[in-house]
C-alpha cells in the first residue's frame, strides 16, 4: 500500500488535493468536481486533519512528499 493509502486519503480527497494545489478556489473546485461548496471545505477540512497541515503551503509539501502531488 501506498503511504498515503494507510492515511485512509479517499480517491475525491485526492481529486480535491489536485484541484486546489492547481490554484483552484473553493468555489472553482465545487464547479470542477460537481460538489457543493461546503463539500469540498469538509473534504479540505478532513485532507488537513490526516495530513497535519493547517494551510494550502503545507498542503503542498506533504502533498509532494508522499506522491500525491508534482508541480511539473
Amino acid at each position: 500500500d501506498n503511504f498515503y493509502n494507510k492515511m485512509r486519503i479517499t480517491d475525491k480527497e485526492i481529486e480535491v488535493i489536485h484541484v486546489i494545489l492547481e490554484g483552484s478556489t473553493i468555489e472553482e473546485a465545487a464547479k470542477r468536481l460537481n460538489l457543493a461548496e461546503g463539500t469540498i471545505r469538509k473534504h479540505l477540512n478532513n485532507i488537513y486533519n490526516k495530513l497535519s497541515v493547517t494551510n494550502r503551503v503545507e498542503l503542498q509539501r506533504k502533498a509532494q512528499n508522499l506522491g500525491i502531488w508534482s508541480e511539473f
